[in-house]
């Protein structure tokens, strides 16, 4: 993808989780001897304005050399990252791509498609079979909504999306292949 078919839109890789059901570092883990959250990382490189990581602390991954920031450290899942993701987002930008750091299999032109989508929302995600609300477009207004939810101790994304405008986009070719890591014999075959 050249330069000049990346989207404004910059996107945001959740990378606090614990691993617990993974049983260690599932982001670090080596594929192709590269750690699974740079592999992501530089994917969406290729067709983002910047690819920032939301973690538990803003140091988390700097040793792969990749810019992150820090949620609120209190391990309150991927709301607390989309949080954290809004509230960074520079002036000029009124969305967001939120991706998940164990999303494997994730192609750039997918990016294209979810910005792509049109009509009035909060939210774009893929529909289909595999339907991931950690792989989508989400609008800086939500921002309230989501704070509100946290406070109130309500931690779960599908009960903050039951409260948002959400448009399915159509899924793309493929999108049936990528992977949602959790345990270590999800991870592709080398």
């Amino acid at each position: 993808m050249s330069q000049s078919a990346r989207t404004a839109l910059p996107a945001y890789v959740l990378a606090g989780g614990q691993g617990r059901r993974f049983g260690a570092d599932k982001l670090r883990y080596p594929l192709d001897g590269v750690p699974l959250v740079k592999q992501i990382a530089t994917r969406l490189a290729l067709c983002c304005s910047r690819v920032v990581l939301v973690a538990g602390a803003d140091d988390a991954f700097a040793d792969l050399g990749l810019l992150t920031i820090a949620d609120s450290g209190q391990q309150l899942g991927p709301l607390d990252g989309l949080a954290a993701a809004l509230a960074d987002l520079r002036p000029s930008e009124d969305r967001l791509l939120l991706a998940a750091g164990d999303l494997w299999g994730i192609e750039p032109v997918w990016v294209e498609r979810l910005c792509a989508a049109t009509g009035p929302a909060d939210v774009w995600i893929f529909a289909g079979d595999n339907w991931q609300p950690l792989f989508g477009v989400y609008q800086r207004a939500v921002l309230p909504l989501v704070q509100e939810q946290l406070a109130a101790g309500r931690y779960s994304i599908k009960q903050l999306l039951a409260r948002l405008d959400v448009r399915a986009v159509a899924a793309p070719p493929g999108w049936e292949r990528v992977i949602n890591i959790n345990y270590p014999d999800e991870l592709p075959a080398d």
